[in-house]
């Protein structure tokens, strides 16, 4: 079972994958911004299974409308944004050395 902290930091890797994608994509903040409402914040309370602080509703509510937002990309432009985030992200994971810069560099390591 997932516990409570560990969706807390994927929450917070969503918020740094849109900003990642925002940059890359020169959006201005305001274009990817979420504003999370009372309405949003009530649906999620009503969704939990146990009663979790106004942070954790709150970050549940932004994650859950920042992929509603994603859903209703064209596919083609989906697809697109996950693949740059993949390579961003590998990229990034390859500069700080915590990760194998391709499948062929895992493949030689066997």
């Amino acid at each position: 079972m997932i516990q409570l902290a560990e969706i807390e930091q994927r929450l917070l890797q969503v918020d740094a994958a849109v900003a990642l994608l925002a940059k890359e994509l020169a959006m201005p903040p305001a274009v990817t911004e979420v504003v999370v409402t009372p309405e949003d914040e009530a649906r999620v309370r009503a969704a939990l299974v146990k009663p979790r602080s106004l942070a954790v509703v709150r970050l549940l509510a932004r994650a859950d409308k920042q992929a509603e937002r994603f859903k209703r990309l064209p596919k083609k432009e989906r697809q697109a944004l996950l693949a740059k985030s993949l390579e961003q992200a590998q990229a990034d994971a390859v500069a700080r050395g915590i990760s194998l810069d391709s499948e062929r560099e895992a493949a030689r390591g066997d």
